[in-house]
């Protein structure tokens, strides 16, 4: 675990934030389904509008979008995955949403992004740094998966 430092601080309120505007990106999205009535055009304009934006900001910051031909091959198969990922998970995330409610699918979300890093973290997949699974990890899952389930069967 890193030494506290402002830098660390800044990041853990850089992920606060992060946390706040997915949420809010995922109800309006959700909203959008009800009018719209499937997540793929859904997808596809948050992607479109994304790309457009992503466009803007680099042609005001004078940075290429793209890798240079000579860096590709450096890249591992994997690391082209990440936009098919980002769509697979706005479609499910979406289709949970109107299903279960915002909060009930962020709860089972944050429980499957924190069991998942940690698996990743374990064995290093994608390229991360090992940071073998202990007690205290364990532990923590598992009032993870209590607290997830206090507020999914709650009055159930």
């Amino acid at each position: 675990m890193p030494t506290p430092n402002i830098t660390f601080f800044y990041g853990v309120c850089a992920a606060i934030l992060a946390g706040c505007v997915f949420t809010s990106q995922m109800a309006i999205e959700a909203k959008m389904k009800q009018t719209l009535g499937s997540p793929i055009p859904i997808a596809t304009l948050a992607f479109g509008v994304g790309f457009i934006l992503l466009l803007a900001w680099c042609f005001f910051y004078g940075i290429n979008p793209l890798p240079a031909q000579s860096q590709l091959p450096q890249f591992s198969w994997y690391n082209f995955l990440g936009g098919p990922l980002r769509l697979i998970f706005l479609v499910l995330f979406v289709y949970a949403a109107n299903r279960t409610g915002l909060g009930y699918a962020t709860c089972a979300l944050v429980a499957a992004q924190i069991l998942s890093s940690i698996i990743i973290d374990h064995y290093g997949f994608f390229g991360a740094q090992i940071q073998k699974i202990d007690t205290q990890k364990i532990v923590g899952c598992v009032f993870l998966i209590l607290g997830v389930a206090f507020v999914v069967f709650k009055n159930k």
